[in-house]
């Protein structure tokens, strides 16, 4: 995020209107700077949750999406692209007859669990067709929860 402010910095520095080269990557670079923002704002609020604290953020972004959900198996197969999806956005919406499983793999994700017929008026994500790289399911192939074993 740093580097990307700074790289707008540098374009708006030596800003020429006229150069549509340099406005394109100013916008782009703009751009990811605002969504990157905007993740790092839903990261603080899972941490907040997950640890009780109270990590001040000074914006909020009001993003929700519907997760079309094929089956349990999928939730399991799609841990990465769900634990993306949950920075990606301040509220996902999932079908109601998932909320056991959705709850205990992801107890600090802001999850509504609604009928599914009530996701129409939602931006809709179908979980089969979210398919990260391979780097990116590195990354966010995480557990939000730690099991002990006695």
């Amino acid at each position: 995020m740093w580097k990307d402010r700074e790289t707008a910095n540098n374009i708006l520095t030596n800003y020429d209107y006229k150069n549509m080269e340099l406005v394109s990557h100013l916008y782009f670079t703009s751009n990811k700077l605002s969504e990157n923002n905007k993740k790092r704002a839903r990261l603080k609020n899972i941490l907040n949750q997950m640890y009780s604290s109270q990590i001040k953020n000074n914006s909020h972004y009001e993003e929700m999406c519907y997760i079309k959900i094929a089956d349990e198996f999928e939730i399991y197969d799609k841990i990465s692209e769900l634990n993306y999806l949950f920075i990606s956005f301040d509220l996902i919406c999932v079908d109601i007859v998932y909320k056991d499983i959705m709850g205990t793999l992801f107890p600090y994700c802001n999850i509504s669990f609604i009928e599914q017929d009530n996701e129409s008026q939602l931006q809709t994500t179908v979980l089969s067709n979210c398919n990260l790289t391979p780097y990116e399911k590195d990354i966010f192939d995480f557990s939000l929860f730690t099991t002990v074993a006695i």
